[in-house]
């Protein structure tokens, strides 16, 4: 019962470090394109590149997905002046990605032993 619990906890503690490696690389990569791109050409290549996905056209209409992405730029378009302080930021998320797995990652452990003490009591 004890090899179980822990080998379970492996799969659980290697889909999570899996996740927050995953998570990290696309921070970084965010940051990196945010830092690297213009605001005014990363919107028009986002707006002009989102189109609707063939399978989601039976429930939504083209208009509205249009609309919705119209909506989407220009909440962007607006925040132009926050973007670049964007990039700094996202910067500092890369850290504390890392920080919740490892506090993810000692939850894990610690339900873990105390699950393989309440074993050993049965």
């Amino acid at each position: 019962m004890r090899l179980a619990l822990w080998v379970t906890v492996a799969i659980i503690g290697l889909l999570w470090t899996g996740g927050a490696a995953l998570v990290a690389e696309l921070v970084d990569w965010a940051a990196r394109e945010a830092a690297s791109r213009g605001t005014d050409a990363a919107v028009a290549s986002v707006a002009g590149a989102v189109t609707l996905p063939s399978w989601l056209s039976p429930w939504i209409d083209v208009s509205t997905w249009n609309a919705a992405v119209r909506a989407v730029s220009e909440a962007i378009s607006s925040a132009q002046a926050s973007l670049p302080a964007l990039g700094s930021v996202l910067g500092w998320l890369v850290p504390a990605v890392w920080v919740f797995w490892g506090l993810g990652l000692a939850l894990l452990l610690a339900l873990a032993a105390g699950g393989h003490w309440l074993i050993g009591r049965r």
